[in-house]
């Protein structure tokens, strides 16, 4: 229990066994007499508001009112706000953020889709609209959030909706006009506004990225050498597209492409190659897209990319032969815009047996067969060893671009091989004018050549150096009969060194022979 001193009012604890006895305070040595506590509250005076004044005396003692003096004194007892000296809450913090956050991101979010993303339908005062609800929600969380700064707070906001009410005026919305009529169901058209021919013009180059093509035809020596196409949806086919365009015109200067839309979606082509025509390039472009428009002036054509003639087969059905459709689907390869694409496709087909498709794929070889590219004419040549058959033109395409073939240093065994196997006419003088030009290169392929070439040797050997004298003289030693011994026997007689001991071994050779 506890016991109260009636006179200095400290308490003390007690037990039950005090009740009725007198103690002594420990504090003010008042002696007293312990009662329940009930008995005590019967014994207290009640009283009743205004009749007593509470006072606490017994706390210490009332302070003392200092004299008035001529300076200032120190407030020790001020009060202090702890809010404004402790740190922000949790609370006002997420607030001052989020509504800082809000108006940054809707103002980022506006500048870049202003005209071609989300809000690019909205008119003005729409815009107005919204961004003055943000700029309200914003910034009274701002405003909330600056709990010790409010009136920084509330001017740094009123700035910010100013700036965001004037994106409007700098940024405005897309200069369309909608009608709404009655007589069409209440549908919503939008007109264009009008514009002259040249203001159309001038922005449809801005659209396209037309500089370049300026640049060229300004610094152009040729009249009419600067051409270009503005590919649309092209996305990751311009270099096929490229690769196709300078393979048609010629490979005096490769076409530049200049990425352009959204993710480079689309694309500029700027072709500098004298000699074509719009016509020419439209038959280009016709290959791999559609035509929207032709503009003669521009040197310009506009069209959109057929993906889908661009697009590469399924790799197992081009690389395995035992699959039913790979031969359908090299014979597709053939006839691509991809280089690489069709090399690899004429690389397969020379490996694989002529049992499917072998008329078509023997016409698309000889269409090859006037490829701009050496390599490609090479290699379709040596599918053709296999693919060609009896009857056709093939080997008169062959020789025509064998020809061709020579003139540039191109020429290969394996194209010599076709002429070799099928016999086409004209194939010994042709073979004989290469070794001529390279004897140690083409000497296997005269052996091959057989009998035939005996004659041709035979009518130039008196005109032959030493190197390809000793050349004929190891082709003469497989192939040759007794009408070279004269030819031979004189030679040695003139000859000396290993000139002459070849004749001689030549000579030994073909007598054991006969």
């Amino acid at each position: 229990m506890i016991i109260e001193c009636p006179k200095c009012k400290q308490q003390f604890d007690g037990t039950e066994d005090l009740v009725g006895k007198t103690v002594e305070c420990g504090a003010c040595d008042h002696r007293f007499k312990i009662k329940r506590p009930e008995e005590e509250a019967d014994k207290k005076v009640k009283l009743y508001p205004g009749e007593k004044k509470a006072g606490l005396e017994r706390f210490g003692r009332g302070q003392t009112v200092a004299a008035p003096v001529n300076f200032q004194t120190t407030n020790y007892a001020a009060d202090v706000n702890v809010s404004q000296v402790g740190p922000s809450s949790l609370k006002h913090t997420l607030m001052f953020l989020t509504g800082w956050g809000m108006i940054i991101l809707v103002i980022v979010w506006y500048v870049i889709a202003h005209s071609m993303g989300a809000i690019s339908d909205m008119t003005n005062e729409q815009r107005w609209t919204f961004l003055a609800f943000i700029a309200l929600l914003g910034g009274g969380l701002v405003v909330a959030g600056s709990y010790r700064r409010r009136l920084i707070g509330l001017i740094c906001v009123a700035l910010t909706a100013f700036a965001m009410l004037a994106l409007p005026i700098v940024m405005p919305a897309n200069e369309t006009v909608v009608v709404d009529t009655s007589d069409f169901d209440r549908e919503i058209v939008e007109r264009e506004i009008q514009l002259s021919e040249d203001d159309k013009m001038q922005k449809y180059k801005y659209e396209i990225g037309y500089e370049p093509v300026e640049a060229a035809v300004k610094n152009a020596k040729v009249p009419n050498s600067v051409s270009a196409v503005y590919m649309r949806q092209v996305g990751k086919y311009a270099d096929v597209i490229e690769g196709y365009i300078f393979s048609k015109t010629g490979e005096n200067d490769r076409p530049i492409i200049y990425p352009r839309g959204t993710g480079d979606r689309d694309g500029l082509m700027v072709i500098l190659q004298p000699g074509i025509t719009m016509d020419d390039l439209v038959d280009m472009c016709s290959t791999y897209g559609r035509i929207l428009e032709v503009h003669e002036d521009l040197r310009l054509v506009d069209m959109i990319v057929n993906q889908s003639t661009l697009r590469d087969a399924n790799r197992s059905q081009l690389i395995d032969v035992n699959h039913p459709e790979f031969y359908r689907q090299n014979l597709a390869a053939l006839g691509s815009l991809d280089k690489l694409a069709v090399m690899q496709a004429i690389k397969r087909l020379a490996l694989a047996p002529p049992i499917r498709f072998r008329d078509e794929i023997r016409v698309e070889l000889n269409n090859l067969l006037e490829h701009p590219d050496d390599d490609i004419k090479v290699e379709a040549i040596n599918a053709l060893t296999q693919w060609a058959n009896e009857g056709t033109n093939t080997d008169m395409l062959v020789m025509d671009a064998c020809r061709g073939l020579i003139e540039r240093g191109k020429m290969t065994s394996t194209c010599m091989a076709y002429l070799t196997k099928h016999q086409v006419n004209g194939r010994q003088e042709m073979l004989v004018h290469l070794w001529t030009q390279s004897p140690v290169d083409w000497q296997d392929e005269m052996k091959e050549l057989g009998i035939v070439a005996e004659p041709e040797l035979l009518n130039v050997i008196d005109q032959l150096d030493d190197l390809h004298l000793i050349s004929a003289a190891t082709i003469l030693k497989s192939i040759g009969t007794a009408a070279s011994l004269p030819h031979l026997q004189e030679l040695v007689e003139i000859k000396e060194g290993h000139v002459q001991k070849t004749l001689q071994d030549a000579i030994d050779v073909i007598q054991k022979r006969l």
